[in-house]
């Protein structure tokens, strides 16, 4: 994944690394069994 963002660290493929990164994030909230609404800190 790191790999993938540091590819994407081009200036025309800032927002491809932005997405990447919410998908990321969503991601890593499903694996604690969380909701992106819930934040439980």
């Amino acid at each position: 994944i790191l790999r993938d963002l540091l590819a994407a660290g081009s200036k025309r493929d800032i927002e491809k690394m932005l997405e990447l990164a919410q998908d990321i994030e969503k991601l890593a909230m499903v694996a604690r069994g969380g909701n992106p609404d819930q934040n439980s800190g």
